[in-house]
């Protein structure tokens, strides 16, 4: 298939194959039909240039992918999303910030709360969902995210 485009391109262009703007490309994919030929010719007697004519192909079916002018769209939205990537670390820096500042409170309240007093079944959702404050993190995290619902923490506080 590759040989059959070639030569067709080399038809169809002639001198311009050799002078184009995308000459060496036009080389690149010559280099790589005849390195196809000599793995084909050379395959009966072991000698394998398999690995490096799949780079190759690989490499020629990247560069097609420059043919995709039709994308400009695309483009434009992978260029928007690379571009704010940077606001969106600032986001998430300041949102894990918050969520650190409110589990600290939150761990410090529990600590007073389990000093005081309290029934096993709280005890337990306590030890098991706000036990260290890595938990407590994780716990805010899925109680804003939807793991967990908000309101069976949020009840295990108005007991």
């Amino acid at each position: 298939a590759f040989c059959l485009e070639l030569i067709l391109r080399f038809c169809v262009l002639r001198v311009k194959f050799f002078t184009s703007s995308d000459w060496k490309f036009n080389v690149f994919d010559m280099v790589l039909v005849f390195l196809s030929l000599f793995d084909f010719v050379f395959k009966s007697y072991n000698l394998s240039f398999g690995r490096i004519l799949r780079l190759l192909k690989i490499i020629t079916t990247v560069r097609s992918l420059r043919h995709l002018r039709a994308t400009i769209k695309l483009q434009t939205m992978v260029l928007a999303i690379l571009h704010s990537l940077s606001s969106l670390v600032w986001a998430s820096v300041l949102l894990s910030s918050v969520t650190f500042l409110f589990a600290c409170i939150l761990a410090q309240g529990i600590t007073e709360h389990l000093r005081g007093g309290s029934d096993d079944a709280t005890v337990d959702f306590i030890t098991v969902h706000l036990g260290s404050l890595s938990m407590v993190m994780l716990t805010l995290w899925m109680s804003v995210t939807g793991g967990i619902n908000w309101w069976e923490v949020e009840r295990v506080f108005l007991d």
